[in-house]
């Protein structure tokens, strides 16, 4: 019973939603569609950036493990004779 009415309550605040935006002009939405595909463009652009960025700073942390590798293991050396 409970699912039941959650469900209707759900189905009503839709009806309501798509009710309220009425008609919509044609240019506006091919409008919204070319902002749509130019954002999305963009969005390629900063996703691969952001890869190249990753890539980096992940070299960078290997890198800087390796330099405290050879510290350490030069530390030891000198400690140990």
């Amino acid at each position: 019973m409970r699912k039941i009415i959650v469900l209707l309550i759900m189905a009503t605040i839709t009806v309501l939603n798509i009710n309220s935006y009425g008609d919509l002009d044609p240019s506006i939405i091919e409008s919204s569609k070319l902002r749509m595909l130019e954002l999305e463009k963009q969005e390629e652009g900063l996703f691969k950036k952001s890869i190249n960025w990753g890539l980096g700073s992940t070299i960078f942390k290997l890198i800087h493990f390796a330099e405290l590798m050879f510290i350490s293991e030069v530390s030891r050396k000198k400690l140990t004779n």
